[in-house]
């Protein structure tokens, strides 16, 4: 679960989908307001998780995670 800004907790999906190239996969993300937004990540060097996307209603989303090893 991804708390979104503090307003809600979402589900989230990340793939790895290495045939996305320049991007390392795709991730989702589904809230209790019936919104979504999807797009592409990319893995860094400093351990981090880079996403963009687009939400259904034309925003653009973006997010760097840091990851676990």
């Amino acid at each position: 679960m991804i708390d979104t800004n503090g307003a809600q907790t979402c589900l989230g999906k990340f793939v790895r989908d290495d045939r996305l190239a320049p991007a390392n996969g795709w991730w989702e993300l589904i809230c209790p307001d019936d919104s979504y937004a999807a797009g592409n990540f990319r893995l860094t060097e400093q351990g981090t998780m880079q996403g963009t996307g687009t939400a259904v209603n034309g925003e653009k989303v973006t997010f760097d995670l840091p990851i676990g090893d």
